[in-house]
C-alpha cells in the first residue's frame, strides 16, 4: 500500500503505519514534515517526491526542470514584447519549484537586459480563487501589467475570470500563461497557453520507482516539459500602438 501524506499533519500518521501495510510514500508537497521523513526512513519505506525536488536525499524525486521551464515561459512573453509581467507563484521555500520558477523568470529578464520587478511577483496558493484574488488586488492597486504568468493553470483561469469581470480581454488587453497543462486548459475558450508537465509519465515513473528500485538506491528523474501555445498570448498591443 502507498500512503500520500497530507501537509500539516500531526503525528497521527504514525497510526496509519501501525495499522496498514505501507510500502511507499508519495509526497505531493515540498514542505515536508522532517519528523515524518525521519520516521519513514527509519522503517526503510520508499519515499518519492512527486513533481518537485527534495532536500532530503533519502527521498527519490520525479520532476521537470522548473527553472528551465519558467525561463522558457518568461522568454516567450518577453519575445512578444511583454516587459511588465505579473507573476503568480506559491510561496518559495529553499529549493522549491516556486523558488526555481522565479529564478528562471529572473534569468530571462537579465538576458533581455531588463530589470526584474519583484513588486510584480505575487504569492498565494496556486488555485483558481487565488489567481482571481491576486489579479483583482493588482488591478485595484494600480499595478501595471500587459501579461500574467501564473505558475498553475488553475490560477491562470482565475486570472482570466478576474480580467473579464473588469472588461479586460484575453489576449487583446492582457496575455495569460499557465503552468501544468491540465486537460481543462485545452477545453476553455480561449485555449490557455501553458507549460505542460508530463503528468502521466511522472505517475508511471513514480510507480515504477516503487516496483523496481531498491530502497537504498538514490534516484532523481527529470522529465521533459513542453511550452504549449494556445490562444491567450499575443504580441503586446500597446507596443503596436506606440
Amino acid at each position: 500500500m502507498i500512503f500520500i501524506p497530507v501537509v500539516g499533519q500531526d503525528e497521527s500518521y504514525k497510526q496509519y503505519f501501525k495499522e496498514l501495510d505501507i510500502t511507499g510514500v508519495i509526497y505531493l508537497e515540498e514542505n515536508t514534515n522532517q519528523d515524518m521523513l525521519n520516521y519513514i526512513a527509519a522503517k526503510s519505506i520508499k519515499m518519492v517526491m512527486f513533481g518537485a525536488i527534495s532536500e532530503d536525499q533519502r527521498c527519490k524525486m520525479i520532476h521537470i526542470n522548473d527553472l528551465a521551464a519558467a525561463h522558457e515561459g518568461a522568454r516567450y512573453l518577453l519575445e512578444l514584447k511583454h516587459e511588465r509581467i505579473l507573476i503568480i507563484s506559491d510561496y518559495p521555500k529553499s529549493i522549491s519549484s516556486g523558488f526555481q520558477r522565479i529564478a528562471g523568470c529572473k534569468r530571462a529578464f537579465e538576458e533581455y537586459g531588463l530589470e526584474f520587478d519583484a513588486d510584480r511577483v505575487k504569492y498565494g496558493e496556486l488555485t483558481y480563487n487565488s489567481g482571481y484574488r491576486i489579479t483583482t488586488q493588482a488591478l485595484q492597486q494600480g499595478i501595471s501589467f500587459t501579461a500574467v504568468f501564473a505558475f498553475s493553470d488553475e490560477a491562470a483561469l482565475g486570472v482570466i475570470s478576474a480580467l473579464a469581470e473588469r472588461g479586460l480581454r484575453v489576449p487583446e488587453d492582457v496575455s495569460v500563461m499557465g503552468f501544468d497543462g491540465i486537460s481543462l486548459s485545452r477545453q476553455v475558450t480561449p485555449k490557455l497557453t501553458t507549460i505542460r508537465q508530463p503528468i502521466k509519465k511522472m505517475i508511471e515513473q513514480t510507480l515504477d520507482t516503487f516496483q523496481n528500485q531498491k530502497r537504498e538506491e538514490n534516484i532523481e528523474i527529470t522529465l521533459p516539459y513542453k511550452l504549449e501555445e494556445g490562444e491567450t498570448c499575443i504580441l503586446n498591443q500597446k507596443i503596436l500602438k506606440e
